[in-house]
């Protein structure tokens, strides 16, 4: 479980105990993009509401968004899914997706900044596609001297 709760009240404002400040959604945007892992807790009722203030913040986001995540056509099968038998195969299905796309990114990133080393690359990213930090080998083992 986190360490960082932020508690919703009724009139959907969120409080940050840590800061005893409000925060706002955005803030909470923030805090995903920079890796601060958080809960947010019903103060009415104690429950855990972080996906639903999540899926909000996304709402948002995609709402002020010229290039849209969903096309509507896209939200229809979504919501015919949900209501079917396929409901237990899309969480793994979109937790494995967005895995598979932030690698991607992270591995795009590494290969074309402006300070990429080809030599490099071809050390973290050997033939198989696995990342390994610099100080493993293309096995993952850690380098022996």
């Amino acid at each position: 479980m986190s360490n960082l709760v932020i508690r919703k009240y009724r009139n959907r404002r969120l409080y940050n105990p840590d800061t005893a400040t409000y925060v706002t959604a955005q803030a909470l945007a923030e805090f995903v993009k920079k890796g601060v892992d958080f809960v947010v807790v019903s103060h009415a009722t104690g429950d855990d509401v972080t996906s639903s203030v999540l899926l909000q913040i996304f709402l948002d986001l995609e709402d002020r968004s010229h290039a849209k995540i969903f096309s509507a056509g896209m939200l229809r099968q979504l919501i015919s899914l949900s209501q079917s038998d396929a409901r237990s195969v899309l969480l793994p299905f979109f937790e494995q997706l967005a895995d598979d796309l932030i690698s991607g990114e992270l591995k795009f990133r590494l290969t074309h900044s402006k300070q990429a080393d080809p030599a490099s690359d071809a050390r973290r990213f050997p033939s198989n596609g696995k990342l390994i930090n610099g100080d493993d080998n293309e096995e993952g083992e850690p380098w022996h001297d």
